[in-house]
């Protein structure tokens, strides 16, 4: 949750309910809609400060690209279940609370084979068996560089097929 009073600064509430404060890198607020930290200038900030660090009373351990993927994954989360991937048919994000801090923990998954994500059913079909997914336009080669995470995605289980 991002500090009222310095959008630079925000804490993680464990399952036990203490809480961490964390501050963003230098130049970054923290987004409450990602929940994560942005440069500033794409971030939603409702504090009373614009981020100018003042110390504070309250010591806070720095947030760094990593620390979201361990806390939130690849994705934030708004609610539990699996969503459409932005640049293509056969990676979906799946949701899940994570064991121990109840916090929504969002994962790349890739369909099997043969078959592509349909959001309407949250799963995987056979390629070209709805869902338009043949109207999503393909990514600009040259304007898009796939993330090294789209490489490392899982394959989805049985769950998500249909």
């Amino acid at each position: 949750m991002g500090d009222e009073a310095n959008c630079a600064r925000f804490k993680r509430c464990a399952a036990d309910l203490t809480s961490k404060s964390y501050k963003c890198k230098a130049g970054e607020l923290f987004d409450s809609r990602t929940r994560t930290c942005l440069l500033a200038d794409l971030a939603t900030c409702t504090g009373a400060s614009n981020g100018e660090d003042s110390g504070g009373a309250e010591l806070a351990e720095e947030a760094s690209g990593e620390f979201f993927r361990e806390q939130l994954g690849v994705f934030a989360c708004s609610e539990p279940g699996a969503s459409a991937f932005e640049f293509d048919c056969k990676h979906f994000y799946n949701c899940v609370q994570a064991a121990g801090s109840g916090q929504l923990r969002g994962e790349l998954l890739k369909c099997p084979a043969g078959s592509e994500f349909e959001p309407a059913r949250g799963r995987c079909v056979k390629a070209g068996a709805g869902g338009g997914c043949a109207s999503k336009p393909a990514p600009n080669p040259l304007l898009f560089t796939p993330s090294p995470l789209i490489a490392q995605a899982r394959e989805a289980g049985p769950e998500f097929q249909a």
